[in-house]
Order: C-alpha cells, then sequence, then structure tokens
C-alpha cells in the first residue's frame, strides 16, 4: 500500500471510528438520561441501581481487559462491530423485559459490548498511524461524550415522547423502555460504520499483551503509582457524576426529567471540551499543574453542584465537567512523558484498566452511601472529596519531580 493511500486509509479508519464512537456515547447518554425513570418504575431504590451500574461496570472491565487478549487474531474493527451487537441485543432485550433482576445479567452483557466498542475504537484510533496517539484518543473520547450529551439530553424528553406516541393513554413511567429501545438502534448504527468504514492494522503493528512482569517494572517507576492512584480516582468521580447527577437532581431538588437531562447533557458536553481541548492543544510542560487546576476546580465545583438548585446548577455542571475531562489526558500524558518508549503503552494500558474498575466501584458506593444515610447531597460531596484525594496526590507528584528535587538542592 503506497503512503497516500495508507494516510487516506488511517483517516476513514479515524472518521469512522469518531462517528461509530458518537453514536455508542448516544446509546450510553440516552440509558444514563432514562435511568432514575426506570428506578422509579421498577420501585428500586438507589442501591439497587448502583448494583445494575456495577453489573455494566463489570462487563466493561472483562472486555477491557479481555481485548489484550484477543485483538491480535481478532482485530479492531470485528471488535467494534461484536461489541456494537452485543450491546444493540442487551438494551433492546432490556426494553422489551423490562425486568430488574434479568436486569443485572442483562446490564452486565451490555457493559461487555460497551467495552469492546471503545476498548476497539480505542485501538484503531492509536494504530492509524502518525505520532500524536494521546491526541487522536482525546478527540475519539471528545466525540463519544457529545454523543453522551446528545443522548442524555434525549433521554430526558422520553416521557414526553411516550404521551405523544400513546395519546396520554398509557402508562406513561413505562417511558424509559423507549431510551433502551433507541440506544439498541444507535448500537447498530455504530457496528455498521465501523464495518463499513474500519480498516484493521496489520497484526505486527498490534501491541503485546501486558505482562506481570511489565507491570511490576512500571510500577516502580518514580511518580507512575502516584498518576495511576489519581486516575483511579478520576475515574470515580467522573463515573460518580455521570451514573447520579440526573437522579441527584430529580430526588434532591424535585426537578423534571427534562431539566435533568439538561444538566446532564451539558456536563457531557463539558467533558467533550476537556477531551477536544487536550485533543487540539498540549503544553510540553505542566502537565502535572494543569492536573493540580483542575482537580482542585472540580472539587469546588461538585461541592457547589450540591447546594445550588436549578436551573442555576447547569452552568456549573457544564464546568464541572469541564474539569474532570481534563484529568485523565493530562495524566496519561504524564505516564508516557516517565516511562520508557517500550513501557509506555502497557503503562496507559494498565492506567486504563485500573480507570474500569474504579467505575465499577465507585457509583455503587455512592447510591449505597446517599441511600442508608437519608442524606442525598452525598452523590455530590462524595465525588467533591475524591476531588480532593486527587489534589493531595498531585501535589505529593510535584514535590517529587526531579525540577522541585534540584530546586530543593541548588547547583
Amino acid at each position: 500500500m503506497s503512503a497516500m493511500e495508507s494516510s487516506a486509509s488511517a483517516r476513514r479508519t479515524l472518521a469512522a471510528v469518531v462517528t461509530a464512537t458518537a453514536a455508542v456515547g448516544f446509546q450510553q447518554g440516552m440509558t444514563q438520561g432514562t435511568f432514575s425513570r426506570m428506578l422509579d418504575s421498577m420501585g428500586r431504590l438507589d442501591a439497587a441501581g448502583g448494583l445494575l451500574v456495577m453489573a455494566f461496570s463489570l462487563g466493561v472491565i472483562l472486555a477491557s481487559f479481555a481485548t489484550a487478549l484477543i485483538i491480535r487474531s481478532l482485530g479492531d474493527r470485528k471488535l467494534v462491530v461484536m461489541g456494537a451487537f452485543c450491546a444493540a441485543l442487551a438494551w433492546l432485550t432490556h426494553a422489551l423485559g423490562r425486568n430488574y433482576v434479568a436486569g443485572l445479567p442483562i446490564f452486565f452483557v451490555g457493559g461487555l459490548g460497551h467495552g469492546a466498542v471503545l476498548a476497539g475504537a480505542t485501538a484503531a484510533a492509536a494504530h492509524a498511524g502518525g505520532e500524536a496517539t494521546s491526541r487522536r484518543i482525546s478527540l475519539v473520547q471528545g466525540f463519544y461524550m457529545m454523543g453522551e450529551a446528545g443522548g442524555a439530553l434525549a433521554g430526558g424528553y422520553t416521557g414526553a415522547v411516550y404521551r405523544w406516541l400513546s395519546g396520554g393513554a398509557l402508562h406513561e413511567p413505562r417511558a424509559w423502555a423507549i431510551g433502551f429501545g433507541v440506544s439498541a438502534l444507535f448500537s447498530v448504527v455504530a457496528a455498521l460504520l465501523a464495518a463499513g468504514m474500519m480498516r484493521g492494522p496489520d497484526s505486527d503493528d498490534l501491541p503485546e499483551p501486558v505482562r506481570l512482569g511489565v507491570l511490576k517494572e512500571i510500577a516502580i517507576i518514580p511518580g507512575v503509582a502516584l498518576v495511576l492512584g489519581f486516575l483511579f480516582l478520576d475515574i470515580g468521580v467522573e463515573s460518580g457524576l455521570c451514573a447520579w447527577l440526573s437522579r441527584y437532581l430529580q430526588k434532591q431538588w424535585m426537578t423534571g426529567p427534562a431539566l435533568a437531562g439538561w444538566a446532564v447533557s451539558l456536563f457531557y458536553v463539558g467533558m467533550s471540551g476537556g477531551r477536544l481541548i487536550f485533543g487540539c492543544w498540549t503544553p510540553a510542560t505542566a502537565k502535572a499543574k494543569m492536573v493540580l487546576i483542575a482537580s482542585a476546580c472540580c472539587a469546588v465545583l461538585a461541592c457547589t453542584l450540591a447546594l445550588v438548585p436549578p436551573p442555576a446548577s447547569l452552568a456549573l455542571s457544564a464546568l464541572t465537567g469541564l474539569a474532570v475531562a481534563l484529568i485523565i489526558p493530562y495524566g496519561l500524558a504524564i505516564i508516557r512523558d516517565r516511562c520508557p518508549d517500550r513501557l509506555a503503552g502497557p503503562a496507559t494500558s494498565a492506567a486504563l484498566g485500573l480507570a474500569c474498575i474504579a467505575g465499577s466501584v465507585v457509583p455503587p458506593v455512592i447510591g449505597a452511601a446517599a441511600q442508608w444515610s437519608g442524606f442525598f447531597m452525598l452523590a455530590m460531596l462524595i465525588p467533591s472529596a475524591l476531588c480532593l484525594l486527587i489534589v493531595a496526590l498531585v501535589i505529593v507528584l510535584i514535590g517529587k519531580s526531579p525540577e522541585a528535587s534540584s530546586a530543593r538542592t541548588g547547583p
């Protein structure tokens, strides 16, 4: 293949990846936008909702780790296509069945498909060619969150759509089933886009699976353990806010589903903006300071979000999303700066694996804490506290940096 054909193929693959991930993001935002209505319709408490989130996240974790083992034999495109159809089948089954107990394995299967799509799309972006790997991945994540913003907003209006379709005669709380049906449709769209436009890389371009010995080497690199720690906390913040922001606004402030959908949508718009900022502009230095500023701002904004009622909290939702979105890409950039070339890829994979674990642990903890304490403001205050822990870790990281050490010891 000539250089021109290779470049055109890489551009087509990247276009397919960002479009497919935007479609998958829309289906994810749609399910989150109708999540609170689903729990109310089923008569379930927030801790039960947390179990559904955990089942979904465990599926994402398994898919992420399995990808490292099967991607060399399966390829990026097949992984995305299979994952998207898997998610479509899960959400369509849930829309038709509308049963909580059956929803637990269904959410797990949906997480498997969702995780496979994201892992395959991220790998395809990384293998598309060129130097700016981190920027391409951030752009893919940015478009994914744009899709989530649209889906969350659409999810808030499913009740109105349901009433219009049924003439107001049917049971409106079941409107959440429309959201899951639309999610299944957009998963199919993502699969078709990937099948028609993506080109998988040559097998020689794919990374070897991460091995335990390599992980030990990564862990002893100065500062990397601290970065992995704050990335774990950051995904806990992201997933916690994504899972419970709409539910919090509806329970704490008696907000309607449409306005809560706007808040979640603006949160994703902010996150998309943060990822795209990194994708378009990455400073060569001061990455740790950027993380420090972003995490401190997120701590203040999340706490303020707990205290300020809608509609004033809509702007706070967008700003919180913007702040929290900057932590992951800059953290991954710090890891790539500190690791030798042969360990940069495995270290990034390890960070994303830890992040998936955080995504499965933190949302259920938040839901259980809010329910059992009877103080639902914890849904916002716990993410704020986690951001303060990130601030502490970054301060320690900056204090241990080579520049700080040389400044203390002098020439």
